[in-house]
């Protein structure tokens, strides 16, 4: 479920574009990214698979918060143990760093201003999620 579901409920849409109003929630950071992909399994047998896009939202002190778009489905069954593991780099602010967090949270990123390249893996408890292929992209923050 995305970060943003219900924004063009709350703040009205117009040509497709939503449009702000206070207390709307943020708008979300556009990212130009190709999505982590994966399966999941249960023994020996493949149960499912995903792709997992991220995204990114402004917040305090030019920091952002990033998440997976998940959805509910997939957050009580094949994602519920997986974590998100993010490295991050962000080089017209001289900031780097990685993280991991649960793939149904998020992480607030010291990013600072600029272009940050990224590259996320879905990291499964014990051996019931595993990544084939990782994320990677980049957004202005």
């Amino acid at each position: 479920m995305s970060l943003l579901a219900g924004t063009a409920l709350a703040a009205g849409t117009i040509a497709g574009l939503t449009v702000g109003s206070a207390g709307a929630a943020p708008q979300g950071l556009a990212i130009q990214q190709a999505p982590n992909i994966g399966i999941t399994v249960s023994g020996s047998q493949v149960t499912g698979g995903f792709s997992a896009l991220l995204q990114a939202l402004p917040a305090a002190d030019q920091a952002t918060t990033v998440s997976l778009d998940t959805t509910k489905k997939a957050c009580a069954t094949n994602l519920r143990d997986a974590r998100v593991a993010i490295s991050w780099r962000n080089p017209s602010a001289g900031k780097a760093g990685s993280k991991v967090f649960p793939a149904c949270g998020q992480a607030t990123l010291a990013t600072g201003p600029g272009r940050v390249s990224f590259t996320t893996t879905v990291l499964g408890k014990g051996d019931r999620t595993f990544t084939v292929t990782p994320g990677s992209g980049s957004f202005l923050r």
